[in-house]
């Protein structure tokens, strides 16, 4: 009989582990025992693995502690804070207290026994529901040398760095400046921004039309603004919408 899982629909997942076996093991356990999880990528080592991070933007990280010449750890130092979930997998138990530390999820001690997977990826799914009860407010605090405003994210067409300041886009031709970095923005935004441009944030919700070409292309917004896609970051802008890029009509 199988473990029961719990529905995690939608959960993109990446392996990391710098053994080919362990991670194929892993995938083939996860598609058996977990078929909601969805594997979005692999990695070796902790470059690749941090590359995949960036761009796929996993919901939840396999993440294996002993990877010579490096470790699981020195990957997850490498961002200021992460929004990812972690499971460590490792035949050592002596790193337990230290991925406690780094506030993982759970702990696997390999060979991984299917039905600790499973509880596992069940824990994932209840500290998930257990967040969504704490979730950000509805509002953005935003302010500017005068004033503090109170802004709607869904509101928000797209940001665009203008003479050392922000300027905020919204529906209704409306617009505020304030006195932020982008870095600053990106971090506070949710998910379905994309910082498209060394200049440009974009609320993907709320593009019109995508215009490829042979560098990075650019977007029309809903309030018909002209968007420049950078061309490194064309990969990560169309792996935003999963495959076949379906919220979007190219030519």
């Amino acid at each position: 009989m199988k473990p029961n899982v719990q529905n995690l629909k939608a959960t993109k997942a990446l392996i990391v582990d710098d053994e080919e076996s362990s991670r194929e093991t892993l995938k083939i356990f996860l598609e058996e025992y977990c078929p909601d999880i969805d594997i979005v990528g692999a990695a070796e080592n902790i470059e690749d693995a941090y590359n995949l991070i960036i761009v796929k933007k996993p919901d939840l990280v396999f993440l294996d502690v002993s990877m010579p010449p490096s470790d699981g750890f020195e990957l997850l130092r490498k961002f200021q804070k992460f929004s990812f979930e972690v499971i460590f997998i490792t035949a050592f138990s002596q790193y337990a207290i230290q991925a406690i530390r780094f506030s993982a999820t759970d702990y696997l001690l390999k060979p991984i026994d299917p039905a600790e997977l499973v509880a596992a990826v069940n824990r994932v799914r209840e500290k998930k529901r257990n967040l969504k009860t704490q979730e950000k407010p509805d509002k953005i605090v935003l302010y500017s040398e005068k004033s503090y405003f109170f802004v709607d994210p869904d509101l928000i067409v797209y940001l665009e760095v203008q003479s050392r300041k922000i300027s905020i886009f919204l529906k209704e031709d409306k617009k505020y400046e304030v006195s932020k970095s982008i870095q600053e923005m990106e971090g506070a935004l949710a998910n379905n921004f994309f910082r498209c441009h060394k200049s440009f944030i974009i609320n993907i919700n709320e593009i019109k039309e995508y215009v490829p070409d042979k560098h990075g292309g650019c977007v029309i917004m809903t309030n018909n603004k002209i968007v420049p896609i950078a061309e490194r970051r064309k990969d990560a802008f169309l792996n935003a919408f999963g495959n076949g890029a379906n919220h979007i009509v190219a030519h």
